[in-house]
């Protein structure tokens, strides 16, 4: 009774953290044929359907699933975005997200997103290296080791730099440089640093060959300590309704 139906699964960040609180995913899909590898690596026991979301009748899924998770695209929501929301292709893919919540009617639903859907009506991996934008250098992008992280980014170039470098100078309203003389502690984070940051085990495979979809993966998951803390709360409202899990 503890099965869960999982869409836009992504590389599983979702899906662990549940796993983690007891429940099991039985069947997941995910579009992006680049990150079926490492989902497939990381839960060999779930079935993976690798199809556009839009194409599958509900009926591929378990009527019997206890739970629907997910993480609906957010770029089309993103406020660092254009907020295109429902008039872009990928904002509507929630849409499809609701159609199989309301024919499988399972007794919850998580769905991951940005707030800007709100104002919708209804051992070290290597690092990214290269160029510094102008819009990179508009602000300081280091957090000592004692303060919050900043967002993890779905994209190496925009990747906030390793701890080890002071803290960068501000010589202008948008405009900031690094430490003279420091250069060489100025290196953005691991693709392995940024998935403990997101509280991956490091077990946990991320499987590619072009390294920005390392960052991609991790970017675009939510933390699995997070999802873990959200199911061990779902269970015991479910357990305390005398739900079998």
């Amino acid at each position: 009774m503890s099965s869960l139906i999982s869409l836009f699964s992504g590389a599983g960040g979702l899906d662990l953290g549940f796993q983690r609180a007891g429940f099991h995913t039985e069947v997941a899909n995910e579009f992006d044929r680049k990150i079926c590898p490492t989902y497939r690596a990381n839960f060999p026991c779930v079935k993976l359907i690798e199809a556009d979301v839009r194409q599958l009748p509900a009926k591929f899924f378990p009527d019997n699933a206890v739970g629907l998770i997910g993480e609906p695209h957010c770029q089309s929501w993103s406020e660092a975005g254009s907020l295109r929301g429902i008039d872009d292709a990928r904002g509507q893919l929630f849409y499809d997200y609701i159609r199989i919540l309301r024919e499988k009617k399972p007794l919850f639903f998580v769905a991951e997103n940005v707030s800007g859907i709100l104002a919708f009506l209804f051992p070290n991996h290597e690092y990214f290296v290269g160029s510094f934008s102008p819009i990179y250098m508009s602000r300081n992008r280091i957090r000592s080791w004692d303060k919050l992280a900043f967002t993890v980014q779905a994209s190496g170039r925009q990747c906030q730099l390793h701890p080890q470098a002071p803290k960068m100078v501000k010589v202008g309203e948008n405009r900031q440089i690094f430490v003279a003389g420091q250069e060489a502690l100025y290196r953005r984070l691991t693709v392995r640093e940024v998935a403990r940051i997101q509280s991956f085990p490091d077990n946990f495979q991320f499987l590619y060959t072009d390294l920005n979809l390392g960052y991609k993966m991790v970017g675009n998951a939510v933390p699995v300590n997070l999802v873990y803390h959200l199911a061990l709360s779902i269970r015991g409202a479910l357990l305390s309704a005398g739900v079998s899990i």
